[in-house]
């Protein structure tokens, strides 16, 4: 009977076998496909983790936007007087920055009737100073501060500031007799919703450098403040952001841009002044000054201006030289929100070649229904006095020039723009604006990750084909003991 038993035996073990190697099989395959969904788990992570990230510079936090205006506005708001008025540290209330002050707070959505100070704001500050005002570009800044404020100009004081700048009107539609007058009567009768002259487009486009850039005085260099001014006066007046006096300017500007984002003139380093009257110029134009458009190694005017910010909330000149901080931070808050002056224009967003519109993410808040302010110019720089400026250094502590950029003759080209002669002999930049191009950082971390995804496929597929093998080895397993 024993010699019966055996084969049973066999069968049994045989079987036990065949169970175990499935198991195996089994377990096996679970591994491998549990490795295989690591890799693929992992594949994803690293495609994540590689991609290409924006700049920080191209995606500005509104928030952090918004902490530094508060910071500027508290500050700003530390530096009015007893009188209503502001002034720089050490000094007495000045007319001059009270003006610049105004559309600043305006920009931000408040309403500066409501900034008091000893029970004065700033508009009682102007009415005490408007007996005063006698010079042209006087009077177009007072206009372009009261209408921004929501206060009327034709009725100020016993004086109608929009007449008076009529007054200054000449046949050819220029303003006043300067390019500097022409543009703040421009932006100050806009700020008023005043009709403008005829031909107020046409003469400031005929008073264009051949460079592309504009000045405060025709015959004089160009420069970023001026141009950017220029810009906004251009647009608010009607002018097409497509046409060729639009781009020749911003190209221009493209050339006055340093290395660290901001804008410069006459000097190796940027500064904040020029670099805020580029920005709303930029930002009337329909662009977004804080884009890769306007990237320089990374870098935008935007991130420039706030990285001069100082704790108390102030805004440096430059790296080296903290003159006029009022007035460089009332200059900054209006550039940082991306307004444009007059602040009652809203630009048209550019259209880009594959149809899509850029325009400057611009806060619509303000303290005025019909009117808002107007403004261009870095104010330090661009001194609506009207009078000659002399350029600031780096290391001067007195800033009364128009803007930072290297003096050029007007038929002088910048070097790293082709130019082409058209028309009556006029140079236009036909080359030089910033395309939206992959920078080397973000291609090499693409690079890297499409690599590492091509190799983890290839482990995936050869784990693959091992579970494959592993799964077909249970035909070939013996069910009975020969």
């Amino acid at each position: 009977m024993k010699h019966k038993v055996k084969p049973i035996n066999n069968y049994v073990n045989a079987q036990n076998r065949a169970y175990n190697i499935k198991m195996g099989n089994l377990i096996a395959a679970s591994k491998n496909k549990k490795t295989s969904a690591l890799f693929s788990m992992l594949l994803i992570l690293l495609l994540i983790a590689c991609r290409p990230t924006p700049a920080a510079s191209q995606n500005m936090s509104i928030n952090g936007v918004s902490d530094s205006v508060n910071m500027a506005l508290n500050y700003l708001a530390g530096r009015q007087q007893a009188d209503g008025g502001f002034a720089e540290p050490g000094g007495s209330s000045s007319e001059l920055l009270t003006t610049w002050v105004i559309p600043a707070i305006v920009s931000a959505g408040q309403d500066p009737k409501l900034w008091k100070k000893g029970g004065k704001s700033p508009i009682d500050f102007l009415a005490s100073q408007a007996g005063g005002w006698q010079k042209l570009t006087d009077v177009e800044r007072a206009c372009f501060a009261l209408a921004s404020a929501g206060v009327d100009p034709r009725s100020f004081q016993g004086r109608n500031l929009v007449a008076e700048i009529n007054a200054n009107v000449f046949p050819d539609g220029r303003i006043g007799n300067s390019v500097n007058e022409h543009v703040w009567g421009t932006i100050a009768l806009s700020s008023a919703s005043e009709r403008l002259p005829s031909n107020c487009v046409g003469w400031l486009s005929s008073v264009q450098n051949t460079d592309g850039g504009f000045s405060f005085a025709t015959g004089a260099a160009s420069d970023p403040d001026d141009t950017g001014a220029a810009l906004q006066a251009l647009l608010a007046a009607g002018a097409d952001p497509e046409s060729q006096t639009v781009d020749r300017a911003l190209k221009y500007l493209v050339f006055c841009q340093g290395d660290d984002g901001g804008f410069k003139w006459k000097s190796d380093f940027s500064n904040s002044a020029s670099t805020a009257w580029a920005v709303q110029g930029i930002s009337a134009a329909g662009e977004d000054a804080d884009s890769d458009s306007w990237q320089k190694n990374g870098k935008t005017p935007v991130v420039f201006i706030l990285k001069m910010q100082q704790p108390d909330g102030h805004i440096k000149y430059t790296n080296s030289s903290d003159a006029k901080p009022v007035w460089m931070t009332a200059e900054a808050v209006p550039a940082l929100l991306k307004r444009p002056y007059p602040l009652n224009f809203t630009p048209k967003p550019k259209t880009t070649v594959d149809g899509t519109q850029t325009a400057p993410t611009v806060s619509t808040n303000s303290t005025n229904d019909s009117k808002d302010s107007s403004d261009s110019r870095s104010a330090v720089e661009n001194n609506t006095s009207g009078e000659n400026k002399s350029s600031a250094s780096t290391e001067s502590t007195e800033i009364s020039g128009t803007a930072q950029t290297p003096a050029r003759s007007s038929g002088e080209t910048p070097n790293d723009m082709t130019t082409s002669t058209a028309g009556s002999g006029s140079t236009v930049f036909s080359s030089g604006r910033k395309s939206n191009s992959l920078n080397l950082p973000a291609f090499i971390a693409l690079s890297g990750a499409y690599i590492a995804a091509l190799i983890l496929s290839f482990l995936t597929a050869f784990l693959y084909r091992n579970n494959k093998k592993a799964s077909g080895n249970y035909q070939d397993i013996p069910t009975t003991e020969n």
